[in-house]
């Protein structure tokens, strides 16, 4: 059965008469949209004197003037869109289409003013053609009031609505054509593989049997959360007009963080694992406008950090979620950790594992209120809130949500207070491993080196330059890394040999890093000869733990995962935990030893002398036989923290997490006194 598509190339090809189309028009209205008459689409109808008859009205506030051929009628198209507008109130949109191309118009002034364009593709299924109409009807009739609503804002982009599918449909076929597509996509695969055992697995079941299908679905999801983060934060710095030019004639520069940068704000790195999206392709082209459009009809200037929290939960389902140990801390819980932790409005704070940044907002708040009850809040202390707020987390979509939140609730704390928009916002949230140090520490003790940095890369170690000391160096050298790679895999292309290649493309490096460089493009020979330049980033964001130095105060929800569910890699880490800290648990218990109690271990070694932790942990911590001994020592005296207060949440109503996983909230102080 041929699809509306095929129906109307087939009747713009035969120079189909006027009334033909227009039956066309009323078809998709009927039978994709679900608009019959009764439903309020109607065609020529009479609009009084002076407005002469419609070809076809939609719910009263949307008219549609049909042609023959667009091209060639549409001046006369408009005229008469102006016509329905000074004759009907009522009227807030008007649509010109001859079937292929389709105009909206929004009225200004009584006088149409053209908002939207697009032209349907040869081949289209009807889907498509439905979505795309949808979605674009959508952003143009009234704006919903404010305040935005972030149930309803979800209810606009999750799984399901015409916007995430024409989103996705939009981004799988640009992905065919993107060339860094396969190149970003192998980066955030080793990402998630190096942390989450049952990476695979999960790609497996989303990609219906197929992983490499799984993998591309999971990205892509990633993808469209991840512009709708940037999307979002432009459109609380950029008028009207200026958002539209830059849809329309700079998407790439809103897309890598570039305009939002030169206001200031750094939510966005211009190289990061999302990139691909940039390349100007059709299909990725219309995917920003679209997609775009469907947020612009809304008023975000009351918007607060639950809208992220919603729609991540709603776009990644629970069962994807679950499975690589995702579990969303509520408010409440957050609230409840910051508030007996982050004592000091000065204090320097770190979530190693942020998430979408729970925890590092409710420690602005707490610290902004602290200030607050000190004296008159400024400018100036919301700009060391942000600089004295830092976080991890291995999941690259995580760490930018993260960014834009704290963009956002700083925000609101500025128009609360009626100050001025920060100079800067440049936050310490990076895509990182913030078991890099107990990673590197496990590594010196094998090759029984007393000195020196590792890191994890592509599932190898990589070691950092002798010679660095410092963050900014660290970030330097991954710097050097970027041309060193870049370089690399353009003369690789180029058709030179690895050494030649090698060689080359170390020049550029100083002398003091290259012996460094060179290990790691040999350790990473095989992902740069298959063009994967991007490892200058990851490089720069998993050296950041080592050199980040020491906190005030350490708050989150480490990951939490059984023994006998993790890969070699993260065994062979909790091994050495065990040993180094003398915690080994009975050998018929070790099983059941969560990695959250290791991952508290590792994130003590942020900690200042006497700073505070506070962490979620699985109340088996306080139950289970696998966990006395870190138990033990912990309220001894005999490791680097001392827990100071646990507070059982089990029979808390309602349960902090699904299925009703019991927990508890873990206080621990380096070098406190132990409980």
């Amino acid at each position: 059965m041929p699809t509306f598509t095929d129906r109307i190339y087939q009747l713009r090809a035969a120079r189909a008469s006027h009334g033909e189309i227009e039956h066309w028009v009323l078809d998709v209205l009927d039978q994709l949209l679900g608009l019959s008459y009764s439903q309020g689409a109607r065609a020529e109808v009479y609009l009084g004197p002076g407005g002469g008859r419609a070809d076809v009205l939609v719910q009263e506030d949307v008219v549609i003037e049909v042609k023959r051929n667009l091209d060639d009628e549409r001046d006369d198209a408009e005229t008469q869109l102006r016509t329905y507008f000074n004759a009907r109130r009522t009227l807030n949109v008007g649509v010109a289409t001859d079937g292929i191309r389709w105009m909206f118009y929004v009225k200004s002034r009584g006088v149409p003013r053209l908002y939207h364009e697009f032209e349907l593709p040869a081949d289209s299924p009807d889907t498509h053609l439905k979505d795309l109409i949808l979605v674009s009807l959508q952003a143009f009739r009234r704006k919903t009031p404010p305040p935005v609503d972030a149930r309803q804002l979800c209810d606009t982009l999750k799984l399901g609505t015409p916007t995430f599918r024409l989103s996705t449909e939009l981004l799988t076929a640009g992905s065919a054509v993107a060339n860094r597509f396969r190149v970003e996509r192998r980066a955030w695969i080793a990402e998630f593989k190096s942390v989450y055992p049952g990476f695979d697995d999960l790609c497996t079941a989303l990609g219906e049997g197929n992983l490499d299908t799984g993998y591309s679905r999971l990205y892509i999801r990633h993808t469209y959360l991840v512009v709708i983060a940037k999307l979002l934060a432009a459109i609380r710095i950029f008028d009207e007009a200026q958002l539209h030019q830059m849809i329309d004639h700079r998407p790439g520069e809103v897309l890598d963080g570039t305009v939002l940068l030169h206001n200031g704000v750094r939510v966005a790195d211009k190289d990061d694992y999302f990139s691909w999206v940039r390349e100007p392709s059709d299909e990725l082209k219309t995917f920003v406008r679209e997609l775009f459009l469907s947020l612009e009809r809304y008023d975000f200037s009351t918007v607060d950090e639950d809208v992220f929290r919603l729609l991540y939960e709603e776009v990644i389902d629970a069962d994807t979620r679950h499975r690589i140990g995702e579990f969303f801390t509520p408010k409440w819980l957050a609230q409840f950790i910051v508030e007996k932790s982050v004592t000091d409005g000065q204090y320097v704070v770190l979530d190693p594992a942020c998430g979408s940044g729970t925890f590092l907002v409710e420690s602005i708040r707490r610290r902004a209120s602290l200030r607050e009850k000190a004296g008159k809040l400024t400018s100036n202390d919301l700009q060391d809130l942000v600089e004295q707020t830092w976080g991890f987390d291995i999941n690259p979509l995580a760490v930018l949500l993260s960014r834009v939140n704290i963009y956002l609730v700083v925000s609101r704390i500025a128009h609360r207070n009626r100050l001025p928009p920060i100079p800067s916002f440049n936050p310490h949230i990076q895509t990182a491993d913030s078991l890099s140090r107990i990673r590197s520490s496990r590594h010196r003790t094998l090759l029984a080196h007393g000195t020196g940095y590792y890191l994890t890369m592509a599932q190898q170690m990589v070691p950092v330059p002798p010679s660095v000391t410092s963050l900014d160096e660290a970030i330097r050298v991954g710097s050097s890394l970027s041309k060193v790679c870049e370089s690399y895999v353009s003369k690789k292309a180029g058709g030179q040999s690895h050494k030649q290649a090698l060689d080359s493309a170390l020049e550029l490096a100083p002398n003091a890093y290259r012996p460094a460089l060179k290990e790691i493009v040999n350790a990473l020979r095989d992902e740069l000869d298959d063009g994967d330049g991007i490892w200058g980033l990851v490089y720069r964001n998993k050296v950041v733990p080592l050199f980040s130095g020491q906190f005030d105060c350490v708050v989150g929800n480490p990951p939490w995962l059984v023994y006998r569910e993790m890969d070699s890699g993260m065994k062979a880490v909790t091994d050495y935990v065990l040993t180094t800290y003398d915690i080994k648990p009975p050998s018929k218990v070790k099983t059941s030893f969560d990695l959250a109690i290791a991952f508290t271990l590792a994130s003590a070694t942020y900690l200042k002398e006497g700073g505070r932790l506070g962490f979620v942990l699985p109340r088996s911590l306080v139950s289970g036989l696998q966990h006395l001994p870190f138990l033990e020592r912990a309220s001894s005296g005999g490791l680097p923290i001392h827990a100071t207060e646990i507070d059982d949440l089990q029979g808390v109503m309602p349960p902090p997490f699904p299925h009703g996983i019991p927990c508890v909230a873990a206080f621990f102080e380096r070098g406190g006194d132990a409980v």
